[in-house]
């Protein structure tokens, strides 16, 4: 298991960028930045993160035994942990949005973003999660609707006591990961995950593919089943429409 080792910060550029010294540095596996504000946060495809302070805005360093292609597994490994740490605090089941947000009641309260450094091998990974938890105002120009554990619950949280309840779940999933593959990791994804069975579409660059959710595969990729029931794989893009 993880022996996790936190760098808490009032305000910081990026927890990843922070992170990404303390690895390149020597940090250890387990170790993680977390800030109160970020200046510039940012998520996947390079998006800005609003990080007011009210969130968890955390960077976890990982040096996993992984070839490149299978780093991307981490990101649900990740977004598991948040999913089932989160349902702690909530009445509701959080569910999982491919390929990296979390969501309550079909609003995101969470995101993952996870990259890799490499020479010859996987150097480490860093696990970036941005959470919502004592926000209750949010800007309108979001992909998604946003929401917090606040506007869910109309309270606030701790937030070390919400992260450190992730961290708990993370190194769970991670040790399920590591013994018996990301094959356990997609059986736990559909118990969580908000599209199954579902029409869905999926902007790819310049391309909108449409069809059944039929799961993620071994690489993590995006399965679905179009209306000549072949079977497409999409391993980037957003999904607009679900």
């Amino acid at each position: 298991m993880i022996q996790f080792k936190g760098h808490h910060v009032k305000r910081v550029t990026s927890t990843q960028d922070r992170a990404r010294r303390l690895a390149k540095q020597g940090a250890l596996a387990g170790t993680y930045v977390m800030a109160d504000v970020q200046s510039r946060g940012r998520g996947r495809l390079e998006r800005s993160w609003s990080s007011p302070r009210g969130g968890i805005y955390a960077t976890l360093i990982l040096r996993p035994h992984l070839k490149p292609n299978g780093v991307s597994q981490l990101t649900y490994v990740a977004a598991l942990a948040v999913a089932k740490g989160l349902k702690a605090f909530l009445k509701t089941t959080p569910k999982v949005k491919w390929p990296n947000d979390v969501l309550v009641n079909r609003k995101k309260i969470a995101g993952i973003l996870t990259q890799v450094e490499m020479n010859a091998e996987v150097e480490f990974v860093l696990i970036g999660m941005g959470i919502n938890v004592n926000r209750q105002r949010f800007p309108k120009s979001f992909l998604h609707p946003p929401t917090s554990l606040n506007l869910e619950t109309s309270k606030d949280h701790d937030l070390k006591t919400v992260f450190n309840r992730v961290l708990k779940e993370f190194n769970l999933y991670y040790d399920l990961f590591q013994r018996k593959g990301f094959g356990a990791i997609q059986s736990e994804w559909e118990k969580y995950s908000m599209l199954t069975d579902q029409e869905v579409t999926v902007k790819d660059f310049d391309r909108e593919i449409r069809g059944k959710y039929k799961g993620i595969d071994e690489k993590g990729g995006l399965m679905l089943e179009t209306s000549e029931k072949k079977i497409v794989h999409v391993y980037a893009g957003d999904l607009i429409c679900f």
